[in-house]
């Protein structure tokens, strides 16, 4: 016990800071002075002369080093922002594109792609992270022929977020082209409340770098397996928007910018504008920022977002399922939004009117792998009833 203490004696003090994209420092005062002073070490520095102080500081170390290992990753922090390099101003010869990073969503593909022709999309730009599934075999046509454009994009810097640097790749690279870029996932789907397609909305607001785009969230819709046909068609029930007070984590928007006026990517959902700008405008052209999105959520009136964020139960089981304490974070995250969702549930038709034209496109357009799927695209006399109605929601909004 003596000789213990006498180790602490000698090995001093050792303080360990850290914090996200600051170097930490350790002070060990120690009577060798092996380690003395202030330094900006890894957190392996000075593990050498501390492993030699005895078996208590062996596993004081260990204990340190778990500890800030936990910390780093139960409660992970928001990726740091990319800042984009000063680039020559040019005049875009094209309109509108979309760019989405993806993984492993091959099921889904078909649809979202002639979706985004339908609302009059030219181009789309698609950052596969390390697909392993049939995705390739589903874009194989649409690159063919150009409206789509895959860049491999394997994660290759451990520190940083690739979905922020492929945003940041997409508006340097291809940005110049275009005088509006989309940036959304695979489970959403933006579109015009009553116009006939984005280019008629985005038209009228020329004025705005940035026009944030509001999410509507919908939950299982009563499925508990994947369902053959469209997903527009098969999921309905959303959370009321806006969302009673006690749900206001599921009022999020998506940003269509300019992206002559993007300075930087400071996350999926928001970009630095010109100007000194952190944020972008809404339907009504009122600023939003990361602390004032939620306060006066922007009605959805003229554009929206359809975020399918759960699908059936068993695709959001395999969805949460994820290793490590990381994962199991962003699962219970998952997890708490999609009770949100299925608290209170609503029924909302508004994007049917696109079904029928949708389904014709995905059936004569293209031929599918598998012909005997061809079959789900038939219509349906549901949707054939839907889509005689008016545009305007069947449930409050």
């Amino acid at each position: 016990m003596q000789q213990s203490l006498l180790g602490w004696l000698r090995l001093g003090q050792v303080i360990l800071l850290l914090t996200r994209r600051q170097a930490f420092a350790v002070v060990v005062a120690s009577n060798d002075k092996k380690c003395a002073g202030w330094r900006k070490p890894g957190i392996g520095d000075c593990l050498e002369m501390i492993s030699t102080q005895g078996s208590v500081a062996k596993r004081f170390w260990r204990w340190l080093e778990a500890a800030v290992a936990s910390k780093s990753t139960e409660r992970p922090r928001r990726p740091s922002a990319v800042w984009l390099p000063r680039r020559i101003a040019s005049k875009p010869s094209r309109y509108l594109s979309v760019v989405a990073t993806i993984k492993n969503e091959g099921r889904y593909l078909r649809e979202w792609i002639e979706f985004q022709r339908l609302v009059g999309v030219e181009q789309v730009y698609l950052y596969d992270n390390g697909s392993t599934d049939n995705t390739n075999e589903v874009v194989a046509a649409y690159v063919a022929e150009g409206f789509v454009i895959t860049i491999p994009w394997r994660t290759f810097d451990v520190k940083a977020h690739a979905q922020l640097q492929s945003y940041a790749h997409a508006l340097c690279n291809f940005g110049p082209q275009f005088r509006w870029m989309a940036f959304i996932d695979l489970d959403e789907f933006v579109f015009p409340v009553t116009a006939r397609n984005l280019v008629d909305v985005l038209s009228g607001y020329e004025d705005c770098p940035s026009l944030c785009v509001p999410r509507f969230s919908f939950g299982f819709s009563g499925h508990a397996a994947p369902l053959a046909g469209l997903t527009i068609e098969n999921y309905t029930a959303r959370a009321p928007y806006p969302p009673v007070p006690a749900h206001k984590k599921l009022i999020g928007y998506k940003c269509i910018v300019r992206p002559a006026d993007v300075i930087g990517v400071d996350s999926a959902h928001v970009f630095h504008l010109d100007g000194g700008i952190k944020g972008g405008f809404d339907e009504r052209r009122l600023m939003l920022t990361r602390a004032t999105r939620r306060e006066n959520p922007a009605p959805g009136a003229v554009l929206r977002i359809n975020h399918y964020f759960t699908r059936s139960r068993q695709e959001f089981a395999a969805k949460t399922n994820i290793r490590g304490d990381f994962g199991r974070f962003k699962a219970q995250k998952k997890s708490r939004i999609a009770d949100m969702i299925e608290t209170e549930r609503v029924h909302d038709h508004t994007i049917l009117r696109f079904a029928p034209a949708l389904r014709q496109r995905i059936s004569t357009n293209l031929k599918s792998a598998d012909p005997d799927k061809d079959a789900i695209f038939a219509k349906s006399e549901f949707v054939e009833a839907v889509s005689k109605t008016s545009c305007a929601e069947t449930a409050r909004t």
